[in-house]
Formats: structure tokens, C-alpha cells, sequence
């Protein structure tokens, strides 16, 4: 039996995701209705806008464009958005694309007084474009050192799945770890483990739910780290630490998804 000596250091960086903070994350059905919401709000602040306005010229990353055919390319561009996102894709490309458009007629409108007609659509629509833009981890205007990433559903669905099966695999190993005759120490881990399988079914059917799923997500993290504390500084066998790297990368994967901050 090949046995690896893995440092508590090593295994700290296996199981760096220990909740401290977490954001509120929305589902997917969250997210089309942020992107139907951009689309109208969008509408409004066009129609709300002088007609000799809608006619004047915006500079954007293609050069002058004049406002009206600017605000079809963006609905064209979040349409485009609209159709592409899905459970296994996020549109975060399509995100970018819209959220640069926003931003030139965003650099336009300030150059504006503050009486100009159509100023209070703009604030709204300014606003459901942060929404959106949030809920990939960015704001608007977006800034260049944040680009937009999201996980969808899906993505966490499978990662919830494949730490119960890896969690499987590391109750299996035990036996290994600690040798056959520390019970006590084996049963202990087995509930660790037991805990985060429950926490990660958990977090799974928030998520399947459509329902919030922070805190739910800040239990699996917590169940983590418990297995992670529960191994200390023994060494693994090759089949353990496959199975711990396995818990690891779904509970990163879970981080990045709710916006966690895990302790180095």
C-alpha cells in the first residue's frame, strides 16, 4: 500500500475553502429575469429620450455611431445574451459585449446635464445593469481587472454530486489512514464525512429548488473544513488523497459560485 505524507500545510491547500463570508447568489431563472429586465428598462429609457438626443452621436469601441442605431445594436446584443444563456451555458462572453455597449452610452449620458430628458430611465437602467453585472461577480460600468464569471446551476449541482461520491471514496480509505485498530478516530471522520454528503444534498436541492442557497453553501464549506481538521496531519494513501483533492475541487467550485473567502 503506497502511502503519501501529506503536511498540514498540504492539506490546508486541499481544503482551502472554509467559509468566512459568502454572497447571496442568484439561480438561473434569477438571472433571465435580470437580463428581461435589462432588455425593458432599456426600452423605457429609449422611448423616454428627446427625440433630437436619439439622433446625436456616441463614441464607441467602433467609433461614432448615432444614439438610436447605438441602442438597437445593444438590444440586438442582449438578445443575443437572452437566447445563448442556459443550465450549461452562462453567457459570460455575451455579458461582456453588453455591458461594453452600456458602457459607451453610459460615458455619453454624462456628458449630459443632469436635466436632460430621460435622465431617470437611465438611472433604472443603469441599475438592472448592475443587477445583471452582479450576478456574475462584476458591476457597471465593469471594470477591466473584474472580468464577469458565473457558475450556473448545473455546474453546481455536479460539484454538490461529486463531493458525496468523493466523500464515498475517503470513507472508504479510512481504514488506511488511520489503521484499522483507531476505531474511534475512524468513526469520527465517517460523521465528518456523513455531515458534508448531507450539506452538499442539501445545497443541491436549494439550488434545484430554485431556492437561496448561501447559507446552504456555508455549511458545505464549514463540513469541509471539519473533514479536513478530522485528517490533520496523517499521511494519505494514494486513494485518500485522491478522494480529499476530489472534495476540494467541488467545494472550490462551490466558493467561487457564492463568492466565498476561504481561509489560507
Amino acid at each position: 500500500m503506497k502511502i503519501i505524507a501529506v503536511t498540514s500545510l498540504a492539506l490546508a491547500a486541499l481544503f482551502s475553502v472554509a467559509a468566512i463570508a459568502q454572497t447571496a447568489r442568484p439561480s438561473d431563472s434569477q438571472v433571465e429575469k435580470m437580463i428581461e429586465q435589462t432588455q425593458k428598462s432599456a426600452a423605457t429609457f429609449e422611448r423616454a429620450m428627446d427625440r433630437d438626443l436619439k439622433s446625436s452621436t456616441v463614441r464607441g469601441a467602433n467609433g461614432e455611431v448615432k444614439v438610436d442605431l447605438y441602442l438597437k445594436d445593444f438590444q440586438t446584443d442582449i438578445e443575443r445574451m437572452k437566447e445563448r444563456f442556459n443550465g450549461k451555458y452562462a453567457a459570460s462572453a455575451e455579458l461582456v459585449t453588453v455591458m461594453n455597449r452600456a458602457g459607451g452610452l453610459g460615458a455619453f449620458i454624462d456628458s449630459q446635464p443632469a436635466s436632460f430628458k430621460g435622465r431617470s430611465e437611465w438611472d433604472t437602467f443603469a441599475a438592472s445593469l448592475n443587477d445583471l453585472a452582479a450576478a456574475y461577480g462584476a458591476s457597471f460600468p465593469m471594470k477591466a481587472d473584474s472580468p464577469p464569471r458565473r457558475m450556473n446551476d448545473l455546474e453546481i449541482e455536479q460539484a454538490t454530486d461529486a463531493a458525496v461520491k468523493h466523500g464515498q471514496a475517503l470513507r472508504k480509505a479510512l481504514p488506511d489512514v488511520y489503521g484499522k485498530e483507531d476505531k474511534e478516530s475512524i468513526k469520527a471522520t465517517e460523521g465528518h464525512i456523513e455531515a458534508m454528503s448531507k450539506a452538499a444534498k442539501g445545497l443541491n436541492a436549494r439550488i434545484d429548488d430554485n431556492k437561496p442557497a448561501s447559507g446552504e453553501a456555508a455549511v458545505f464549506a464549514e463540513a469541509v473544513a471539519k473533514v479536513q481538521s478530522a485528517l490533520g496531519e496523517r499521511a494519505l494513501s494514494a486513494d485518500a488523497k485522491a478522494a480529499a483533492e476530489g472534495i476540494t475541487a467541488s467545494s472550490q467550485k462551490v466558493a467561487q459560485a457564492f463568492g466565498m473567502r476561504g481561509q489560507q
